[in-house]
């Protein structure tokens, strides 16, 4: 990573790898280690090698793309297909500047009569966004404006007949960090429908003195629980900001992003057994990854070292990527009653040793 997006507090940069593999389903393993506290961050990436011809490609995000014709070169930061080359693609961190237009560069491939494509923009919630139409300038590829966007998590969704592609990017607005005597309300500009979205993950959260209370409220009332919600927990009491809060929903968008389940993204992330689980503790210490075991079906073990020892095991009882808790250490959540009988012996013994 260059040393730059390492100085900046969202800095971005984009490594490509390739590997050739037989068709079935592969995990990437990233391994971060922050070399202040030494705390190591370990991430995961689900993909899918194909058995066969697919009927639309992955969906791919860019801060800019252009339309070039031979013998134009290709630039270090580009990525060509044909005669469109996208500039830094994968996670697009925009910044917004002040008169200056935002936009999202995007690039898929549609085989087949597969379908009319169907490109539409969700929040970090799941609830859509409206923008305005895509500029294409190529078949598959174009542009969209996002200048109207806040700072914030955002997934593309990409539909060409039954095949769904998601592709995720992160608005962000410096001048709101420059500006954090005034932060923006997160309760005060949403409809009701976004003040229910705001609302429902807060039930990992919630004092039982709190339910019951919020679906009562008209919209009003719904936004000065949710206020009244987090100036209880805010760690910082007086000033601008709310950290908790902002830790908090910047987890959901997290959880979405990576724990989204059910095929075609129908089953929010924060929703599932691993979201859960990251939104009360965050990133775990350690992983164990078995996406392949053999003996037994896939499963992955999350470990908690930090204060008291706690232990996950999550097991993909489909085969489709939709983990479930099947054994806890954690007194609060619950284990399944044939735990042992799913892992097997060997991998039993393997999870009680991690």
């Amino acid at each position: 990573m260059a040393d730059a997006a390492l100085d900046d507090p969202d800095g971005a940069a984009v490594e490509h790898a390739g590997f050739a593999g037989a068709a079935g389903r592969y995990v990437i393993h990233a391994s971060l280690l922050d070399s202040a506290s030494r705390r190591v961050v370990r991430l995961e990436q689900p993909i899918a090698a194909l058995g066969g011809a697919p009927a639309v490609s992955d969906l791919l995000l860019a801060t800019d793309l252009r339309i070039s014709s031979p013998p134009d070169s290709q630039a270090p930061d580009e990525l060509r297909f044909g005669a469109v080359a996208l500039a830094a693609p994968g996670w697009p961190l925009l910044v917004k500047r002040r008169g200056a237009s935002q936009r999202v560069a995007y690039y898929f491939e549609a085989y087949g009569a597969a379908g009319a494509p169907a490109l539409t923009l969700s929040d970090s919630a799941g609830a859509p966004v409206v923008l305005p139409p895509a500029r294409e300038l190529a078949p598959g590829a174009g542009l969209v404006d996002v200048a109207s966007l806040p700072a914030g998590n955002y997934t593309a969704t990409l539909v060409v007949g039954a095949e769904r592609r998601n592709a995720t990017l992160r608005v962000s607005d410096p001048s709101a960090r420059a500006g954090a005597d005034s932060p923006a309300d997160r309760f005060g500009p949403a409809g009701e429908a976004r003040l229910d979205s705001l609302y429902a993950p807060l039930i990992y959260l919630m004092a039982d003195a709190e339910r019951g209370i919020y679906p009562t409220l008209a919209a009003d009332g719904k936004r000065r629980f949710l206020r009244a919600f987090w100036a209880r927990r805010d760690p910082t009491p007086g000033t601008p900001r709310n950290e908790a809060e902002e830790d908090f929903y910047e987890r959901i968008a997290q959880a979405n992003r990576r724990f989204r389940e059910g095929g075609g993204g129908q089953i929010p992330g924060w929703r599932t057994d691993r979201g859960r689980i990251f939104l009360k503790y965050g990133d775990p210490d350690e992983v164990l990854s078995r996406p392949q075991p053999g003996s037994t079906l896939p499963f992955e073990v999350w470990k908690y070292t930090r204060g008291k020892l706690r232990k996950f095991c999550f097991m993909d009882l489909t085969r489709f990527g939709n983990y479930s808790l099947i054994y806890t250490n954690d007194i609060t959540e619950a284990s399944r009653p044939n735990w042992r009988e799913l892992l097997g012996s060997d991998a039993w013994d393997e999870v009680l040793r991690f």
